[in-house]
């Protein structure tokens, strides 16, 4: 949805499912300018940025991304077992869906808390700062849905606000900070985590998440003695990568 307002803000858009068979098929369909079958599989690469769809007001707005979107929601689907289409014509939109399964009864809610296979360790509460609002939303969905509790934002002070808002209704712990490399206004994960600490009062584990390869940030990164995770980010590699970063904490 958000790629559709962003490549077609012009565009009619629709948001429907469809059922199929056992499974239900969620679409989103744009009257944008399409997408040439050559380049239909290139979208959903890391940091592929397809010519021609960027609008004329991305780089003044600082939205055209990374080009990760639709790698992390590839990767998501492909975590469920979900499975993502695209139909597109050059002149004609697009259609891009998600099918899931149809549930084939209502699920029984337990109020116990999430489980998560244990080479991932006990549930985190996790802050979380990515300035790119649709990475932050993947991984944001993905951390909750392995049993976590995630305080996220795209600042350091949104992600501050999100923690106050959670200690109002209790207990809210921090168990790790997960910070991308690179945030807005040229602050790094670094800073950040510093920053976080501070208003924390205690040095929390941090996980910085990079995908520079220039050997003045690798060192700098090497440097802060923190965790760090390479792009581009593999679930199993990030599900790792929380462990090893909480597990100095975990047996002090």
């Amino acid at each position: 949805m958000a790629n559709a307002l962003r490549h077609a803000p012009r565009a009619s858009i629709l948001v429907g499912a469809r059922r199929r068979g056992n499974a239900m098929e969620i679409q989103v369909i744009d009257t944008g300018p399409g997408i040439a079958a050559a380049q239909q599989a290139r979208v959903f690469d890391e940091y592929a940025q397809v010519p021609g769809l960027a609008t004329a007001g991305d780089d003044q707005a600082g939205a055209k991304g990374l080009g990760l979107g639709l790698a992390i929601v590839r990767r998501l689907a492909a975590l469920l077992g979900h499975q993502v289409g695209l139909r597109s014509a050059p002149g004609r939109g697009c259609v891009f869906s998600v099918r899931v399964p149809l549930a084939a009864a209502a699920a029984q809610v337990h109020p116990a808390t999430p489980a998560i296979p244990a080479a991932a360790g006990e549930p985190l509460c996790v802050m979380l700062v990515d300035d790119d609002a649709q990475v932050l939303g993947a991984l944001t969905e993905l951390l909750t849905l392995w049993g976590h509790v995630v305080y996220g934002g795209r600042t350091v002070a949104a992600v501050r606000a999100a923690y106050r808002a959670a200690s109002q209704d209790g207990p809210a712990p921090v168990h790790l900070i997960l910070a991308d490399y690179r945030l807005a206004e040229g602050l790094t994960g670094i800073a950040a985590v510093g920053m976080l600490r501070a208003s924390l009062g205690r040095a929390v584990p941090a996980l910085i998440v990079t995908g520079d390869t220039a050997p003045d940030r690798l060192q700098a990164l090497h440097d802060s003695g923190f965790s760090v995770l390479h792009k581009p980010i593999q679930g199993e590699a990030l599900r790792a990568a929380l462990h090893r970063a909480v597990q100095p904490a975990e047996t002090a």
